[in-house]
């Protein structure tokens, strides 16, 4: 059996190992980033207001769009503005897939086509 060593961090790694391991590869974890969110409830009245005076956000990653989501969930005329108003940039499908489970319409986001490289 095939060794695979997983670098993703542990909030992405679980998918990938069930996957791998499903296609009967050993795998191990090995979290090479550990991800947190770290803006404060002073921090994110200002991140909302900055928000709301841009024409587009640019989310670098699936985790980033989920935190941001997380830590303004007191401050909701965010998701209004990226529904009706903001654009949406994201890196890939997967950074898009969280946008929108975070409640971004797919008609908001813009992302690289499918088939570009990287």
């Amino acid at each position: 059996m095939q060794q695979v060593i997983i670098t993703r961090p542990h909030q992405d790694a679980q998918a990938w190992a069930g996957s791998l391991e499903d296609a009967g590869f050993k795998v191990s974890l090995f979290p090479l980033l550990e991800l947190s969110d770290f803006m404060t409830a002073t921090e994110a009245p200002k991140a909302c207001d900055l928000l709301l005076q841009s024409q587009a956000v640019m989310f670098v990653s699936a985790n980033a769009a989920r935190f941001l989501a997380k830590a303004l969930t007191l401050t909701p005329e965010w998701l209004t503005h990226l529904q009706h108003g903001a654009r949406a940039w994201c890196t890939g499908p997967g950074t898009a897939a969280a946008l929108m489970a975070c409640g971004v319409p797919e008609s908001q986001i813009d992302q690289p086509a499918h088939q570009a490289t990287q």
